[in-house]
């Protein structure tokens, strides 16, 4: 994992945050660290963290996420349940 990733899950941690913010942290990195980090994000969820992520890897983050927004050119085009 990148130190940018390393670091930003660090703050995360080390923090009583209810809320998580990750914009495109998923960039750089290959699959099998990609899957490390959607772990952290599953385990941050079972605590009750509210995760807004942004990504390029939309079918891939499917499986981690309760909700999915598709914004192109600011705006709204697809939403899923």
């Amino acid at each position: 994992m990148g130190m940018k990733q390393r670091l930003i899950i660090s703050m995360y941690q080390l923090s009583d945050a209810k809320f998580m913010i990750m914009d495109e942290l998923t960039n750089g990195l290959d699959e099998d660290n990609r899957k490390k980090l959607f772990r952290f994000l599953l385990d941050a969820k079972k605590y009750g963290k509210l995760i807004l992520l942004s990504s390029h890897y939309g079918e891939e983050i499917r499986k981690y996420c309760d909700v999915i927004v598709k914004i192109d050119n600011h705006k709204l085009i697809e939403e899923s349940v």
